[in-house]
């Protein structure tokens, strides 16, 4: 299934999983954000000190488990001594399995080019390439597209400057992921004009959610599910996208 169908409503992706009910980053989180009606969760990986891939966004444990040390500092074990219960940090297998068996997709958001080659690898392992999305920076995108020759990748991009279609041709991203407030009309009529979907995170305000609807794009990584997901559901949304442009804007896409 292509993630970039004009013919098929927008898809919701959840930051972080239902972080508003659960713990960003936790197998309760994507759970809850399945049964919520994402049709993508999104989550960020970072490697332990003896190599384990596991899901957590910050480079230390301190803001959510009280812990200082950075993530490259402790073993997989010292890792699952945090937390109680099922409020803990899971391996990156554990949450693929858990996409696998409830049939949605992750992203999985990486840091670095080591962290990015070593989720690819586990994702390859688990045969799991055809579901499974990347984004992140771009050291490691180009890492993951060097590893894995057939990867679902969405091109993180951050300011004003729009995209080099080099870039584009040699990462070939399934869609164009730029923070929300940088995305205008005009660049997401171009960018489909290449053959290009277009994404963006994280708009979670419904005046926002309905700004980016109302542009034509492709996918939404947002902090609130609920509110995206009734949008998407409750309007006509292809009806009032303005016909594309990309005839004359796509020329502006190549930088010196």
């Amino acid at each position: 299934m292509s993630w970039y169908d004009p013919t098929t409503p927008p898809l919701a992706i959840a930051h972080r999983g239902d972080h508003r009910r659960h713990t960003e980053n936790t197998l309760p989180a994507i759970e809850a954000a399945i049964h919520g009606g994402a049709d993508m969760v999104e989550i960020d990986v970072q490697l332990t000190a003896d190599g384990a891939v596991v899901v957590h966004h910050d480079r230390t444990f301190a803001r959510l488990w009280d812990d200082p040390r950075p993530v490259w500092a402790v073993d997989v074990a010292g890792v699952r001594g945090l937390g109680v219960g099922d409020r803990r940090v899971p391996l990156l297998v554990e949450a693929l399995e858990l996409s696998r068996s409830a049939g949605v997709p992750l992203v999985i958001d990486q840091k670095t080019p080591e962290v990015a080659a070593a989720a690819a690898r586990l994702v390859q392992g688990l045969g799991m390439s055809e579901e499974t999305g990347f984004c992140g920076e771009l050291d490691g995108l180009w890492e993951v597209r060097r590893s894995s020759p057939g990867a679902r990748i969405l091109y993180n991009a951050v300011g004003l400057v729009p995209p080099d279609v080099r870039v584009l041709g040699l990462l070939r991203p399934e869609l164009y992921n730029p923070e929300h407030s940088t995305l205008a009309p005009v660049l997401v009529d171009a960018l489909h004009g290449l053959g290009i979907g277009v994404s963006c995170w994280t708009p979670s305000s419904s005046t926002d959610l309905e700004r980016l609807l109302g542009m034509g794009v492709d996918a939404i990584m947002s902090d609130d599910l609920e509110t995206l997901r009734a949008l998407v559901d409750s309007r006509d949304w292809r009806g009032a996208v303005a016909p594309t442009r990309a005839a004359a804007v796509a020329p502006e896409l190549v930088r010196s």
